[in-house]
């Protein structure tokens, strides 16, 4: 005759580890980590068709919107480039490269140099500009005056000895701000980035 126990038998309060899929407290860190892959599968598109898939220029937008300024001049910095400043008198407009857009289209690299000195010293820089060229033996293929935030601007375009590279310094006893153009593609990036300018 086999015995029974009498007594009472204690419900189970599920305060134990729970392994069910995928709510349990066991699946914490897959949740978020699916979650995190999620968000990133809806931002790509975003960061590809608004930044042309680079970070940085995202990243800079989010920071600081859609102007810089420098020496009291506010230009607007479209999505697809962003600024670096490398000190506080000299900042560098870049154009995004992005991995896709450089390996099916290869855009040629070009960026806008700011740099700033007393107005006084804008003609001696021009100067110093011209003998550096011919120092060089780069040709000057145009000469241009544009309009920027009111003052008229000189622009030099001067070609690279290997014919593809062209710098363009840009003057102006008006203001302090010296700009320099670097690039083997099209220097409407320059002279479109001059006609946002702006005064505070």
């Amino acid at each position: 005759m086999n015995e029974t126990s009498d007594s009472p038998q204690i419900p189970s309060t599920g305060t134990g580890p729970d392994y069910t899929w995928p709510f349990g407290t066991r699946h914490k860190r897959t949740r978020r980590l699916i979650g995190a892959l999620i968000i990133l599968l809806f931002l790509m598109p975003i960061l590809f068709l608004c930044f042309e898939g680079e970070p940085a220029a995202a990243i800079w937008h989010l920071r600081n919107g859609k102007s810089f300024e420098y020496e009291g001049v506010r230009f607007k910095i479209p999505a697809s480039q962003y600024v670096n400043c490398w000190s506080p008198h000299g900042c560098t407009v870049l154009q995004t490269m992005g991995y896709l857009r450089f390996r099916i289209v290869r855009p040629k690299p070009s960026s806008v140099m700011f740099s700033s000195s007393s107005s006084a010293d804008q003609s001696q820089a021009r100067n110093f500009g011209q003998l550096r060229a011919n120092a060089m033996h780069w040709p000057l293929v145009a000469e241009r005056s544009v309009a920027m935030a009111g003052d008229q601007v000189r622009c030099l375009d001067y070609l690279q000895t290997d014919g593809r590279t062209h710098t363009i310094n840009c003057y102006s006893n008006a203001t302090p701000i010296h700009i320099t153009y670097i690039g083997s593609g099209d220097s409407v990036f320059l002279y479109e980035l001059l006609s946002t300018a702006s005064r505070r």
